[in-house]
């Protein structure tokens, strides 16, 4: 189901059900109407990649027979990456306040310290932002445990604004 009407060249899954027994609704598109101290309010449009909660093919298998059968990258199901997906609706709203910076390949990325079965542990929400039908949207690419190391902050609102007024966006070639 198109939920949204991203336009013919944004391919994103909008609603993605269940993936043998783990339900997947929490990463269905969403809207997030983000405010800002100046007083500017933005609109954007979420979507989540199966990354979310897969890992690649090669070298990992964590469930040997549940293969997300993505048609283009097939993965397997990943158990933590499943579990720690399931704080991503509550972040992304949060990523005004959160330390975003610059990530691999020009994507933004975010990380929170959240507590996963008694453990806190540092987790990277990798997303991009892009234009589609004039509608700004969110990307998350990716998400994972991770050892955080140098970076340089890069402010959510700034990434924000420039997309909408149609600028390049910060730290982009």
């Amino acid at each position: 189901m198109n939920k949204f009407n991203f336009g013919p060249n944004d391919t994103a899954i909008q609603q993605w059900g269940c993936f043998d027994k783990w339900a997947l609704s929490h990463l269905d598109a969403h809207q997030v109407v983000y405010a800002f101290s100046d007083g500017s309010q933005y609109t954007i449009y979420v979507t989540y990649s199966h990354h979310c909660f897969a890992k690649t093919v090669k070298g990992y298998n964590d469930h040997a027979n549940l293969l997300f059968p993505h048609s283009k990258d097939p993965r397997h199901f990943h158990q933590e990456r499943y579990q720690l997906s399931l704080y991503l609706p509550d972040i992304i709203p949060q990523l005004p306040e959160l330390y975003t910076f610059l990530g691999g390949g020009g994507g933004y990325c975010s990380c929170k310290v959240l507590s996963h079965e008694g453990k806190e542990m540092d987790y990277l929400v990798v997303f991009k932002m892009f234009k589609s039908i004039n509608k700004l949207r969110l990307h998350v690419t990716s998400a994972y445990p991770y050892q955080r190391g140098k970076t340089r902050k890069v402010g959510f609102e700034k990434i924000v604004k420039a997309l909408h007024e149609g600028r390049k966006l910060p730290g982009s070639k």
